[in-house]
């Protein structure tokens, strides 16, 4: 398997692709180094755009990340069992961000399971409790007898 060295990152989106590979995977645009700039006179065909994605220099991401923590927190708080999977999966992506959202989805998950597991001990632990006062135990029933119906 190539190793991490192995790896040309895209110009226009920056996903990583395998050294040998002539178009990206994920922009499809062409990964060659030597590829001469775009003519501004020349009209550019639909072919040509479709499926692209602007480049790094146009493309601005946002910077307000907290719609996405906050996505990450319920998630991990709310359904820790899928937070578990979907942190991991975040993690082995290349992009920083992601890798941190990861990250804290995996930690909102682990306390998600703690406070499960804790809500379960002082709600239903109280419940099997007082079940056992309600039920009568094995041997207070030897003391109950059943009287005799025959006559005999």
């Amino acid at each position: 398997m190539p190793g991490q060295d192995d790896r040309i990152r895209c110009r226009y989106c920056g996903s990583n692709n395998f050294a040998g590979t002539l178009v990206c995977w994920q922009c499809n645009r062409p990964l060659a180094v030597s590829q001469a700039p775009l003519d501004p006179q020349k009209p550019i065909s639909a072919i040509e755009t479709w499926g692209a994605k602007p480049d790094s220099s146009t493309f601005v991401r946002p910077t307000d990340t907290s719609t996405a923590d906050k996505a990450a927190i319920w998630l991990g708080l709310l359904f820790p069992i899928v937070g578990y999977p979907v942190g991991i999966v975040f993690m082995m992506l290349d992009d920083p961000r992601k890798t941190q959202l990861g990250r804290l989805t995996i930690l909102w998950s682990t306390i998600g399971l703690v406070a499960t597991f804790v809500a379960s001990l002082l709600f239903i632990g109280p419940l099997v409790a007082m079940g056992e006062k309600l039920i009568p135990s094995g041997n207070s029933l030897q003391h109950f007898t059943i009287p005799d119906t025959d006559g005999s």
